[in-house]
């Protein structure tokens, strides 16, 4: 849940993840030993635990899908700004920034370029195209603006 880690976005829902598998071990357990009198007394099964975990990471992606709808057009932009500006480096890769902004589920095609470019188009990030050995096909690079850095918490 820490700034640009997995569940960053999902902060507030993400804190109560643990009760929510926790509940849902409970109602396992009664749905298993529902014809025994006072089920609660009965040791909870480390299968029952395991599989209300299970249930809990499949609630992930779909918590996701549902609560980081984007509320504002450079929903992106914002988010790769941020990234950019937590790392000390001032040119990455654009594979670099993609790896960073993985837990997205983004695309570089229909995520991560329009992001670069709505950042470029403001000023925040160039195209950087660091000296050539000659060999390969060339990465990709953008260097974040110095104004950046001065400005932005």
């Amino acid at each position: 849940m820490a700034p640009y880690a997995d569940l960053a976005d999902l902060r507030e829902w993400a804190g109560k993840l643990a009760v929510q598998v926790a509940r849902i071990a409970g109602l396992l357990h009664l749905a298993t030993h529902h014809t025994r009198a006072e089920p609660w007394r009965i040791p909870l099964a480390g299968s029952t635990m395991a599989a209300a975990i299970e249930i809990g990471r499949w609630a992930i992606p779909h918590a996701a899908a549902a609560l980081t709808t984007r509320q504002r057009p450079h929903a992106d932009a914002e988010h790769v700004l941020g990234w950019l500006l937590s790392q000390p480096a001032d040119v990455l890769s654009q594979s670099a920034i993609h790896r960073g902004c993985k837990r997205r589920g983004w695309t570089v095609r229909d995520h991560l370029e329009p992001a670069l470019e709505t950042l470029k188009e403001r000023g925040w990030v160039r195209r950087y195209t660091p000296p050539t050995t000659g060999r390969g096909r060339p990465a990709v690079y953008w260097q974040i603006s110095p104004l950046a850095r001065s400005v932005m918490p």
